[in-house]
């Protein structure tokens, strides 16, 4: 097993022993033995970084179904290592953390154990190069999300947040799937690398649109672009560690991870320009702008978490200019903007993360995230307060701290735009400045809110009342770490750029030359120019808001919470369950008439349809073998026997008649030389006889069915008709020529799959897959019964939902 393959293993392997070897642990032990796993990877990911910057790439492809191009393909480049160092360590720290945060009483395994299958499926996503292997992993992402802010199950918020992001994340995970297919059908290859290199060959396909949007449709998603945004908020209901390891790090990344590795396939659009660039500086907007409307210290990061999202993805977006453009020392500027976005991905995971724990410690010591009953923390918790100033002031964009060099770079990167004279921008372009810059003020609006409503003013009352004190040294570790690279980065940004950036622009740049033009050098002083100016204005105008705060909220009174995006997302789910409650009412009836009915009917519409519809019926008997007389004095039995069901006023009389048509049956496999489904069918038909006689009288006695006339003939016809379907179709099938056959495939049986039976073939390898299905569902069924017996809830329980 190579480095690679094992980095992504480890946290699944890990997690699937949690479950079992948890007892044998102390509860204030597991954390840390989970901490390894991570540590362990981020260490050893680290030795990749002086390699990788020298322009190497490491591959490895792992045959999995290669008859459908289905391989298992790591790749570890410069972007990829960005994310994965990322994924390990914040992740790192925020086990840590969630060491001192969760309490011994919680069940530490199962949060663990989702933790861990979050942490393999993130790495998973990152260095998979095969299209169908990143969507299982993608898919994966979300499915161990929805357990890990469903934590706390017993709250209403919690599974209604969980269902939210689920249902959200999944759906534009099946519409990027359909996207990826799209892009299979036009270059035959699965392979991330190899579409890239056939792209001029692609790019002029009718579905090469399709299939962009359809990705943006994933990414938007999971990065929680406008709209689609409403599932993070709800998020919050999570743990703060997973906040602070999802929502500021890791799973909100992703989409930035699928933009920026499919710029090189995409970024020469139109579409791919404006969709990214619109969609990202609206969300950068509506997310500050309604941060500053929250009372709730996680819901105001929640949004900002969404405005930040939207800033990178703007910036991928303004990037991909010089994909279209092609390579020239004209054109490299533009590749800025990405630089920018890589940055500031880094930057926002370090002050992000900080600020999550930072409430975390908030809510722990006072127990309670509502600003309105919070004030005067800085006395007694003065270093969470420290923590607080330097992640807002860094997510403020104010020096001496990264985010205000990576701010710098965005203001930078949408004032080079405005002298671009493609894409129609000379007619709109200097909105993208003006968006940008309004969404910062609100940015630093909100930044002064939490700090001052936290930490300064007055004390509460109550607050004094609980005697709270600063964290344990475990919870402040964690975000000072964090906070220290949010200053070490300001004063020494150009390491990062030189040995983590500089490679990463290569993947999103492949055919540009060089990787040390797309890299400029990183300062914080360039003089008095724009870029400048406009931050002195972010800084005038937020404080001029912030002191007018209380008159600026009625401007929210404007929209109205019915149409509200969240709103209407709830009034869909709940017209669609009321559609299908009554839909499945109507034909759910209880009745197993009715279900026949349907069954019969369908049958008849969709397979004699086709054949009408097709001219596909055909029957030429003069090939067909003689009938021999035994044969027609079988086929006349069940006939009488089949008639005569209907017309049987006693249970064992029908039960007789059953079993008659069933050895009829086994007698015409004896005849046609199938001795294998003679005997299947004999035991069969002989132990549901055996078991219908031994149940008879614990039978009800049978009684004529009252029905009508019409119900009568309706059934009758019903019959009539499937019978003539049925006999219609063997009559055709017989001389069919009309599809190809597929009969040629299991004659080669021996070759291909190495059975001479070929009924065993069949299902042990050619159905395998839906045997394998099949198998799963029962055993999927079986867990459901078992866990419904488990959980059943005992006399006395509480409910303790809230």
């Amino acid at each position: 097993m190579t480095i690679d393959i094992a980095i992504i293993l480890t946290p699944f392997i890990m997690a699937a022993l949690i479950p079992i070897f948890y007892r044998r642990l102390r509860k204030n032990v597991i954390g840390w033995v989970v901490l390894i796993i991570p540590v362990s990877l981020f260490l050893l990911l680290t030795t990749y970084i002086p390699r990788v910057a020298k322009g190497e790439v490491f591959s490895h492809t792992y045959e999995w179904i290669p008859s459908f191009h289905l391989n298992f393909t790591t790749y570890i480049d410069g972007l990829s290592l960005i994310f994965s160092l990322l994924i390990t360590g914040v992740g790192s720290l925020v086990i840590l953390y969630s060491i001192f945060y969760l309490s011994v009483k919680e069940s530490l395994h199962h949060f663990y154990c989702y933790l861990l299958l979050f942490m393999g499926a993130m790495l998973g996503v990152v260095f998979s190069d095969n299209l169908m292997v990143l969507y299982a992993f993608w898919e994966l992402t979300s499915v161990s999300s929805f357990l890990l802010i469903a934590f706390w199950h017993h709250r209403k918020a919690s599974r209604a947040g969980a269902r939210k992001s689920m249902t959200i994340t999944v759906s534009g995970g099946v519409a990027m799937l359909v996207g990826f297919l799209m892009l299979y059908a036009m270059s035959g290859t699965f392979s991330i690398r190899e579409i890239i290199n056939s792209i001029d060959a692609i790019s002029g396909h009718v579905l090469f649109i399709p299939a962009l949007l359809l990705v943006l449709l994933g990414a938007f998603t999971k990065s929680a672009q406008f709209p689609f945004h409403i599932w993070l908020p709800d998020a919050m209901e999570a743990p703060t560690p997973v906040s602070s390891y999802l929502h500021s790090a890791t799973m909100v990344k992703a989409g930035i991870y699928l933009v920026a590795r499919f710029t090189p396939i995409f970024g020469g659009e139109m579409i791919w320009f404006w969709t990214i660039t619109g969609v990202g500086l609206f969300t950068l907007f509506w997310g500050s702008f309604n941060a500053v409307r929250q009372v709730d210290l996680k819901a105001i990061l929640a949004y900002s978490t969404v405005s930040q999202l939207g800033l990178i993805m703007s910036l991928l977006g303004l990037g991909s200019v010089a994909v279209y453009l092609g390579y020239s020392t004209e054109t490299v500027i533009y590749t800025q903007a990405t630089f920018a976005a890589l940055f500031h991905l880094i930057n926002h995971s370090t002050f992000k993360g900080a600020l999550f724990m930072m409430v975390g410690i908030v809510d722990h010591e006072i127990g309670t995230r509502d600003i309105r009953r919070l004030g005067g923390l800085m006395t007694i918790l003065p270093f969470t307060f420290t923590i607080a100033i330097i992640g807002c002031f860094s997510m403020a964009g104010l020096p001496p701290f990264n985010g205000f060099l990576s701010k710098e770079m965005f203001f930078a990167a949408v004032l080079n735009i405005t002298e671009l004279n493609i894409f129609s921008i000379q007619n709109i372009g200097l909105l993208i400045p003006i968006i940008a810059w309004f969404a910062s003020v609100f940015t630093f609006v909100y930044c002064l809110i939490i700090v001052s409503k936290t930490f300064l003013g007055k004390m509460k009352p109550d607050i004094v009342e609980k005697n709270p004190h600063e964290a344990p040294f475990g919870m402040l570790l964690p975000p000072f770490i964090l906070i220290g690279l949010v200053i070490a980065i300001f004063f020494f940004p150009n390491l990062l750029g030189e040995y983590i950036l500089q490679p990463a622009m290569l993947s999103v740049y492949p055919t540009f030359p060089s990787a040390e033009e797309m890299t400029p050098h990183i300062s914080a002083w360039h003089g008095f120019n724009t870029k400048l100016l406009m931050t002195f204005g972010v800084v005038v105008l937020g404080i001029i808001l912030y002191r007018f705060l209380k008159y600026w909220s009625k401007i929210y009174r404007l929209f109205p919470k019915q149409w509200t995006l969240n709103a209407i997302y709830e009034k869909v789910i709940t017209s669609s369950e009321n559609v299908s409650e009554s839909l499945t009412k109507r034909y759910m009836s209880g009745h197993l008439t009715h279900y026949f009915v349907y069954i019969y009917v369908s049958f008849v519409v969709i397979v004699a349809g086709t054949f009408i519809a097709l001219d596909t019926f055909e029957w030429n008997p003069t090939n067909d073998a003689v009938i021999e007389n035994y044969e027609l004095i079988l086929v006349f039995v069940m006939i009488f026997a089949a008639v005569a069901i209907l017309f049987a006023k006693s249970r064992i009389t029908t039960v007789l008649l059953n079993g008659v048509l069933g050895y009829s049956v086994a007698f015409f496999f004896v005849i046609f030389r199938a001795p294998d489904l003679a005997l299947t069918q004999l035991v069969v038909e002989s132990v549901t006889t055996a078991l219908y006689l031994i149940c008879f009288k614990f039978l009800a006695e049978l009684k004529p069915e009252q029905s009508t006339k019409r119900v009568k003939i309706s059934n009758g016809l019903i019959s009539v008709f499937v019978g003539a379907t049925v006999t219609l179709i063997g009559l055709t099938v017989v001389n069919y020529d009309k599809f190809k056959s597929i009969s040629s495939y299991f004659e080669d049986s021996y070759n291909l799959a190495g059975g001479k039976n070929i009924v065993n073939t069949i299902l042990g390898d050619f159905r395998a897959f839906d045997t394998m299905l099949e198998v799963v569902v029962l055993f999927i069924a079986g867990l459901g019964v078992f866990a419904l017996i488990k959980l059943k809830a005992k006399k006395g329980d509480v409910d303790i939902e809230n």
